[in-house]
């Protein structure tokens, strides 16, 4: 066999729910090939990986979860030489598939890191006659993408969100410190910025502290056999620059920080979930930091 591939008909290769994927499986054919019947299949799986143990003694906690499994016979098109049921003559042949994906929403691809992903995938496998397990195998990954619901269809801003906390030591207590702040809104693409609208801080108590920072995160929850664990990934980091001094405010309005490029946000299945929040924060010495957590949601559907 000289050439054994999948083609999509869709070059971005991208597709949400109730989308029609088809394409063809293209062969090329120097000798005869005897084989019983071409089949397509589509395929969407979870996978997910957990490392535990000591240093001396790693193990590892393994998850699958099929999310879409079907397989249909293809359909024989564009034959240079004619055929009959169990041979294909050299030359070069296209078999047309197509496959409807179902109106619910399906977990978003994920490529992680140490085998954790979901992964779809349209794959092709011609039976030989010789051999019931002897197969040709070829396959195509292609991306799909929740749809986003339409209540995030039309940006608006979000509430103001507020925060306080007391700050204390050995021999007083200080008086507050104060954060609230507010973004354009909660859904983005890649690419776009998040506007920070205004964000302000009201320091009353006797420490001089850094000033605003804000930081787009990326929190992983995995699950595997009876173990989960949390990947947290800080992307983009962003500082006012200016102190806070006791008894003062300093405000940071109308900042903006580009979403980079990520997988999109991902809620649809148990094992494995994406989801993305931007943090406003004051550091504290010694202490917790004063934030805020606006919940974000990375869509391509907006």
């Amino acid at each position: 066999m000289q050439s054994y591939h999948i083609f999509l008909d869709d070059p971005q290769e991208v597709y949400h729910a109730k989308d029609i994927i088809s394409g063809h499986i293209h062969v090329e054919l120097s000798k005869p090939l005897h084989f019983q019947n071409i089949q397509v299949r589509i395929h969407g799986r979870a996978k997910t990986r957990i490392q535990y143990g000591t240093q001396n003694d790693v193990k590892f906690a393994y998850c699958k979860r099929d999310i879409i499994d079907s397989v249909i016979t293809a359909n024989k098109s564009g034959a240079r030489e004619k055929t009959d049921e169990h041979v294909l003559f050299p030359g070069i042949y296209n078999f047309t598939f197509a496959f409807q994906l179902p109106k619910v929403q399906l977990p978003s691809t994920y490529e992680g890191v140490s085998g954790n992903s979901v992964r779809y995938m349209i794959k092709s496998y011609i039976s030989l006659p010789d051999n019931i397990e002897n197969k040709l195998k070829s396959k195509k990954i292609f991306l799909y993408h929740e749809t986003l619901p339409p209540r995030h269809a039309s940006p608006v801003p979000s509430e103001i969100m507020e925060t306080e906390t007391m700050l204390c030591c050995w021999c007083c207590k200080s008086g507050p410190l104060l954060l609230k702040a507010q973004i354009d809104r909660n859904a983005y693409k890649t690419g776009q910025d998040i506007k920070i609208i205004s964000s302000q801080v009201d320091n009353y108590t006797n420490q001089t502290l850094s000033g605003i920072c804000a930081e787009f995160v990326q929190v992983v929850n995995r699950k595997a056999e009876d173990r989960s664990y949390r990947d947290k990934v800080v992307y983009c980091f962003a500082s006012s620059g200016q102190p806070v001094r006791p008894n003062g405010n300093v405000t940071w309005n109308n900042y903006s920080i580009t979403v980079p490029d990520v997988a999109p946000s991902n809620t649809m299945i148990d094992i494995l979930n994406v989801k993305y929040y931007l943090k406003i924060f004051v550091t504290i010495p010694s202490s917790k930091s004063l934030q805020l957590k606006f919940p974000i949601i990375i869509s391509d559907t907006i």
